[in-house]
């Protein structure tokens, strides 16, 4: 569970521990880290939208 949330959140990673594995910032709860998870989608499609934009009409 942790390396998926660190593939999605590399900004998450607060250390590592004595194994070398990850140590993650805490969210505080599950609601913020789903927040977190979609605000990274929204930001996702909203640069994929501006690419199609850009092969479409070009760069302005």
């Amino acid at each position: 569970m942790t390396s998926k949330i660190v593939e999605m959140f590399p900004t998450m990673i607060k250390g590592y521990n004595d194994q070398n594995d990850v140590i993650l910032k805490n969210k505080g709860s599950v609601d913020e880290l789903t927040e977190a998870y979609y605000a990274d989608i929204r930001s996702k499609s909203s640069d994929t939208f501006d690419d199609f934009k850009t092969a479409i009409y070009g760069s302005e």
